[in-house]
Formats: C-alpha cells, sequence, structure tokens
C-alpha cells in the first residue's frame, strides 16, 4: 500500500523533456505541500471564522477551502502531462484568492498581503521570470487599490487577532520555506551539474593535453603503418601482375604438356616460392598426381610418378577432396606434413583447389622456407591465381580433345572419299584431258598402259624425258592425279615461278574437283530421293490391292535399268 501511496505522489518523468520534467518536480512539491497545510490549518481558520462570525464558513474559510479544492484539482491535472497549464492556473487562481482575502480582511493591512510574495516565488519557479514580474506588478498595483479604498472609506478594515496574525504568517512562512528550498534544492542540482561539467572539462583538458603530447608518437605510427600498408600494395600489385602473366602465358599455350612446367615456373619465379606444383585427380578420383613442378626435388617426384591419394596423405590429399584452400605451417600437427626427403626445407605450405564447374580437378601447391609465409591476402590472390589455372587446364584439355576428335572427323572423311574417288574412278572411262595447244583430247583409261602416257610420281620436280614438270593433284593427302607440264623447247628447264604457277593451278584443280564430285553426288541422291517419291505416290494413289502391286512392279522396273521384279507373298500356315 506504501508503495502504491508513494507512487501516486511522485512526480511523472519525462524522459525525452529534461526542463519538463525538472518544472513537474517542483509543481508536485508545491502543490503536496499546500495541500497539507491548508488541511491542517483548515479547521483552525474555520474556528477563527466561528468565533468571529459564529459561523464555521466564515469568509477565510471559503477560500481555504477554495485553494485546497484547486491544489487537489492541479495536483490531479498535471499527472496528464499538463505542468505548463498546472503551474499558471496555480499562479493566477492564487494571486486571486489571496486579493479576495485581503478585499474581505484588512486590505493591505492584511498578513495575508504577504501572501503575494509566495505567489511571486511560484512564477518564477514554475513559469518564467517575465510571469513574476507581472505578479509584482499585479501585487503592487494591488496594494494601492486597497490602501485607496481604505482611504476613501469605502470599506472598513477588519483587524485580525494576534493568534490569526501568528497563524497567517506562519503559513506564508512555511510556503516561502518551501519554495526557499526547491529553489535552493534546483540551485544546488545546477551548481553540481556545473561542477560535474568542470570535472569532465578539466578530464576533457588532461586528455586533450595527453594527446597533443603523443601527437607526434600516433603520427609516426601511422606514418609506419602507411609505409607497411604501401608495402604491401606494391606486394599485391606484384602479385596481380604475376597473375596477368600467368593469364598471358595460358592463353598462348594449348598444349597440357608445355602449359603446366610454364605455369609452375612463373609462380616460382614471381612469388618467390622455391617450389611450386600442379597435382591432377585420376580419372577414377582416387590419387591427385603430380603432373608439374618448378624445383628440383619436385622433378624427381615427377620422375617418379608421384602422386597422393585422395583424402589421405598430406594438406595436397585434403584439398583434393574437400576444395578449400589449406594452409601448413612447420608447427604443431602440421609438422608431420614436412617429411618429404626430396624437399627438406620447406616450413611452409600452401594447397589451393583447382575447381571448374563445381568439379575438384587437381591442387596447386606451393612451398616456401620462411615460416608463417602465407597470410591472408597471399591466399585471396593464390585462390585467384589457382581460378586461373584450373580453367586454363580445362581450356588445354578440351582444346586437346578437339584436336583429336577433329582428326578423327578428317581421317573418316579422308577414307570415305577416299572409297568414293575409288569408285568414281572404276566407273569413268576418261582418265584425263590433254592440251596441245590447240584442241582438248580425252585421254582414255586403256592408254594410261602405255608408260609415255604415265607422268612421274614425284611431286614438283622435272623429268629429263621431254622437260616435263610433274606436279601431283592432291586432296587431303591422297593423290587425285597429276598435272604434267610439257615444253616444246628441248631441253627446256622450267624455274621456281613456272613450278609455284602449275602447284598453286594443281591445288585449285583438287578443290574443284572435290566440290563437283560432291554436287554430282548430291544431285544423284536428290534425283534417287525424288525418284522414290514419286513411286510413293503414285502407289499412294491406288486404293486396290492388285493396282498397288502392279504400280509398284512396273515402276521399279522402269526405275532399275535391266532388272526383272518380283513381288511375291509368303505362304501362312
Amino acid at each position: 500500500m506504501w508503495a502504491s501511496i508513494r507512487k501516486f505522489i511522485a512526480p511523472p518523468i519525462y524522459p525525452d523533456n529534461e526542463e519538463k520534467t525538472r518544472k513537474a518536480r517542483y509543481l508536485n512539491t508545491i502543490l503536496l505541500a499546500a495541500i497539507l497545510l491548508l488541511t491542517f490549518f483548515l479547521p483552525l481558520i474555520a474556528g477563527s471564522d466561528y468565533v468571529s462570525t459564529e459561523s464555521f464558513f466564515g469568509p477565510s474559510t471559503a477560500v481555504i477551502t477554495f485553494l485546497l479544492i484547486v491544489m487537489v484539482g492541479l495536483f490531479i491535472w498535471m499527472r496528464f502531462g499538463f505542468i505548463t497549464q498546472a503551474s499558471f492556473t496555480l499562479v493566477i487562481l492564487t494571486w486571486l484568492a489571496l486579493t479576495a482575502q485581503d478585499f474581505s480582511a484588512a486590505g493591505i493591512r492584511d498578513t495575508i498581503y504577504m501572501g503575494y510574495i509566495v505567489v511571486i516565488l511560484l512564477a518564477g519557479l514554475l513559469l518564467d521570470v517575465r510571469y513574476s514580474i507581472g505578479v509584482v506588478i499585479a501585487s503592487i498595483l494591488a496594494g494601492w487599490v486597497f490602501a485607496y479604498m481604505e482611504a476613501s472609506s469605502l470599506f472598513i478594515p477588519r483587524i485580525d487577532t494576534a493568534y490569526n496574525m501568528a497563524r497567517d504568517f506562519t503559513v506564508i512562512f512555511i510556503l516561502i520555506g518551501v519554495l526557499t528550498y526547491i529553489s535552493l534544492s534546483g540551485l544546488q542540482s545546477a551548481i553540481g551539474r556545473l561542477e560535474t561539467n568542470a570535472l569532465e572539462l578539466q578530464r576533457g583538458n588532461q586528455e586533450l593535453r595527453g594527446l597533443q603530447i603523443n601527437l607526434e608518437e600516433r603520427v609516426q605510427q601511422r606514418t609506419n603503418e602507411l609505409a607497411l600498408t604501401t608495402e604491401q600494395t606494391e606486394k599485391r600489385a606484384s602479385q596481380l601482375q604475376t597473375v596477368a602473366d600467368v593469364a598471358r602465358a595460358t592463353a598462348s599455350v594449348q598444349d597440357m604438356e608445355t602449359l603446366l612446367p610454364a605455369i609452375t615456373k612463373v609462380i616460382s619465379d614471381q612469388f618467390g616460392y622455391y617450389h611450386s606444383g600442379i597435382f591432377l585427380n585420376d580419372e577414377r578420383g582416387e590419387f591427385a598426381v603430380l603432373k608439374a613442378a618448378s624445383s628440383e626435388g619436385g622433378k624427381r617426384m615427377l620422375q617418379r610418378g608421384h602422386a597422393l591419394q585422395i583424402g589421405e596423405q598430406g594438406i595436397v590429399g585434403y584439398v583434393s577432396k574437400h576444395g578449400l584452400p589449406r594452409v601448413a605451417l612447420d608447427t604443431g600437427r602440421d609438422a608431420v606434413f614436412f617429411n618429404n626427403p626430396d624437399l627438406p626445407t620447406t616450413r611452409s605450405e600452401a594447397a589451393l583447389p583447382l575447381i571448374v564447374g563445381g568439379k575438384i580437378t587437381g591442387v596447386l601447391d606451393v612451398q616456401s622456407r620462411q615460416q608463417s609465409a602465407f597470410v591472408e591476402s597471399d591466399i585471396n590472390v593464390l585462390s585467384t591465381l589457382a581460378n586461373l589455372v584450373a580453367v586454363a587446364i580445362e581450356n588445354a584439355r578440351l582444346f586437346g580433345q578437339t584436336n583429336r576428335t577433329l582428326t578423327e572427323l578428317q581421317g573418316t572423311y579422308a577414307r570415305i572419299s577416299g572409297v568414293e574417288w575409288e569408285k568414281f574412278f572404276s566407273e569413268s572411262q576418261i582418265a584425263g584431258y590433254r592440251y596441245s595447244g590447240l584442241d582438248i583430247e580425252p585421254i582414255k583409261a586403256s592408254s594410261l598402259e602405255d608408260t609415255s602416257e604415265s607422268p612421274s610420281s614425284d611431286s614438283g620436280k622435272f623429268s629429263d624425258k621431254e622437260s616435263t614438270l610433274n606436279i601431283p593433284i592432291k586432296l587431303r593427302g591422297r593423290t587425285l592425279g597429276h598435272l604434267a607440264v610439257k615444253s616444246k623447247v628441248p631441253n627446256q628447264r622450267w624455274g621456281d615461278n613456272e613450278a609455284a604457277f602449275a602447284q598453286a593451278a594443281a591445288d585449285r584443280v583438287a578443290l574443284a574437283l572435290e566440290n563437283a564430285r560432291l554436287l554430282q553426288s548430291a544431285q544423284k541422291k536428290a534425283a534417287k530421293e525424288q525418284k522414290i517419291v514419286q513411286i510413293s505416290n503414285k502407289i499412294s494413289a491406288s486404293s486396290n490391292l492388285d493396282n498397288i502391286l502392279l504400280t509398284a512392279i512396273v515402276e521399279l522396273g522402269q526405275a532399275i535399268s535391266d532388272s526383272e521384279v518380283i513381288i511375291q507373298f509368303d505362304e501362312r500356315e
């Protein structure tokens, strides 16, 4: 219960408005003090009114009761946040109540006239100095009005007894004391805040002096940090330049056997690592096989066919399985990795996965003679480099596959073309043509039995007999024929220009012959397809079984010359 009462009489708090909270605290204290005083003195004042007027509700009792009701109402009203409005109402109504009491009693001679001091203090404490000045002016005017009314006999002053005057002065002094206490408390609080601010300012000045003293040290520290940052930036630029160099090297090399050693050499030369190696996972995904290395020890490992079991041996095996970068130092549990007799001086090792399309294809392994040689920035650059190497290896692999496929296709096409040319030669009655300067004569195949008609098979060479220049007509490595040029001048020797001209003509003839053969083959196929379509259309036009069979026999007989066509049904049980 006591907690509820304390909560009810406690002043409201406004965290976002310190000035409003302060005025609410002052107003709450003043209203509580006034309510208690008025409640305590109300019976005494009522008794005095009864003695003087034989009534318990005389003028003084009415004023005190009014003020008590006003104080209670304002105490409740301020709980809703109307602090300024309640303060202004308190000042106005208190001044009016005191003025009414003075008018009903002794005017300017009444002890209540001293109560204006309380109202002046209230206005200055709760509102503003301007309101306090206004109350002072209004109180002075009220005093002159009372003096004038008394001098003009407009009312007769009623002088209180000594006990009433002592009572009124007691109330006034208590209220003045309360207001003085509140003012002094606020002043002490303000002084305390000022002292706190002064201490904070002093501490701030001390810190400022400390900052001034340490400024040169901090500037030097920042300078050192800037130098370190510059060094790291230059190192990063050098590393990025290495990445660019590797990119250029991989762009110009497509052969896997040349590409991998070139990559390891560039990495070792540019990054300063004494060993760099590239492991590729085998097709079954069991071993990571060393394919290239830059150090002498690595080259010995290459000769032995060095391989590590995936997921089992060393950080290379770990990275080739999990696909995450790994750094090992020559301390703690990582020291077991540095037992390779071919690389005995290794003190730091970093393994980066080679990943293409989400698949782990191998590992880039770099080793250094320095402890803790790899920092986070180095790992980031090496990871970028590993991604570039992985793409280059994949491109080289695809390039090799493409070349092998192209070679196979070319071989297949050459075989098919050879078969077609053999068929063409067997069906043709003409073995070639001769131009003597006047006419073009065909060369029959039977005439080639005469050796004088057969050209030499030497490519681009001269024949002493009749000064003949023999040029083979070749198509994709297959000799289709020969171009023979005979001079009419005895002992004519052909020059390089004539030989080159004849060779160019032979090359054009080979391409033209191939195009003509392909065109002729395509025309034959087109004619065959057209004939099949015609036969199909004629057969489809008949609906009778006998007509369909007759149409099929006739059309096939006409399409295939010198043939007999029979359609016979199999006997079925």
